[in-house]
């Protein structure tokens, strides 16, 4: 089953614990997207989220959820953007970040990052997968994969953010050889005081 075409991204809510769940809601519609996107004819792809919830602070007393994202144009596959050949402007991989500010009941609308985490000659993108870490000094730590123009091997990085996801960071660059990936706390416990960080990687071969 090839995840290309129109597509958009849904959830579901729960506001008693998990008993019940909110029917499908569209958090981002692709057709949000296309207007923004120089090149694109169509629809867009839009996939690997990533959420994250930063807890609760004075100025966001319910906390915020964060959501991570990428896109393409529908009318490419993932092939045709990693051999960069055919692959109008706006119509390769970009990475987006909404925000909910009341439980994910209202989302902001997307806002593209897309300069600050993707560099030049890098073709295939995509966030996650899983969920982000949130430390307690506040960071905000996303696990990544990218392809590098002329190679299809994919790398992993991280991207960290130390402003509550205002500007992002991307590190620990060129990981070869690994398909999967996710963050997680090393020693279980530990956090930004002890400086342990474990970026974990699990191969699928």
């Amino acid at each position: 089953m090839e995840d290309s075409g129109s597509i958009d991204l849904v959830m579901r809510r729960s506001t008693d614990g998990g008993r019940t769940w909110s029917e499908l809601k569209k958090v981002v519609g692709d057709r949000q997207l296309s207007s923004a996107a120089v090149g694109v004819v169509g629809g867009m792809t839009l996939g690997n989220p990533v959420p994250l919830f930063v807890p609760p602070t004075s100025r966001y007393p319910e906390g915020r959820l964060l959501l991570m994202f990428c896109s393409n144009a529908a009318s490419v596959n993932e092939d045709a953007i990693r051999a960069d050949t055919t692959v109008a402007a706006g119509a390769g991989r970009r990475v987006w970040l909404s925000r909910s500010d009341d439980g994910g009941a209202v989302w902001s609308a997307p806002r593209e990052i897309t300069s600050q985490v993707k560099r030049t000659g890098w073709t295939w993108y995509a966030t996650g997968p899983g969920g982000g870490l949130v430390l307690r000094n506040g960071s905000l730590v996303v696990p990544c994969t990218h392809a590098v123009h002329g190679s299809n091997e994919d790398h992993s990085h991280l991207l960290s953010s130390h402003d509550g996801g205002e500007t992002w960071l991307a590190s620990m660059l060129k990981v070869p050889s690994w398909q999967c990936h996710s963050a997680l706390p090393w020693p279980p416990g530990a956090d930004s005081r002890g400086s342990w960080l474990r970026y974990a990687l699990e191969t699928s071969r």
